[in-house]
């Protein structure tokens, strides 16, 4: 009797090891599911991450330009295309107090590949210009763009030029000019 009970012992052993292993195999498997699953959701936080941050950033961006462009103590001025037809406009924003000088581009076309705006004052009364700096405008991307600072405009023109800019307009490229 002592013999069979071992034997009836052994064989609920194995049975039930054999269920432990099962299960543990079992539990394996979906903890295998569970880390892929983890690792998903990982990857989606850190694109979700990145998407916050570029949504901070377009909001920081957004408020800057309407501080720009609600600052009353900046002067606006309007550049036309020859043309009075055209739709080419950009609109200066000048403050005389700190001399920060901003350009919305936003209603001008997109540069050729190889060419950027770039911003003209007139210095003196020979004609000569002082560059206030380039943009590469995107018509899909910001389009307020912080120039170089100055005391005054006097007359401004955008030309498209070569990049990285020019030293002296070129007239055959003048784009919008401020009437």
């Amino acid at each position: 009797m002592s013999m069979r009970r071992k034997n009836s012992t052994s064989i609920i052993s194995l049975v039930l090891l054999t269920i432990s292993l099962l299960f543990n195999l079992y539990q394996g498997n979906l903890l295998g599911d569970r880390t892929s699953e983890l690792e998903v959701l990982q990857q989606d936080t850190q694109i979700y991450k990145s998407e916050f941050e570029l949504a901070k950033r377009d909001l920081r961006y957004t408020k800057e330009a309407i501080q720009i462009l609600r600052n009353p103590k900046a002067v606006k001025y309007e550049l036309r295309n020859w043309d009075t037809n055209a739709k080419a406009i950009a609109y200066l924003y000048h403050d005389p107090g700190t001399q920060l000088l901003h350009i919305d581009a936003g209603n001008l076309p997109p540069p050729p590949d190889t060419r950027q705006y770039q911003l003209w004052n007139k210095t003196g009364s020979d004609g000569t210009f002082e560059s206030l700096g380039v943009f590469n405008y995107q018509s899909d991307k910001e389009n307020i763009f912080q120039l170089k600072s100055c005391e005054k405009i006097k007359s401004a023109m955008l030309t498209l030029e070569l990049a990285p800019g020019s030293a002296t307009p070129d007239e055959n490229a003048i784009q919008v000019w401020m009437q």
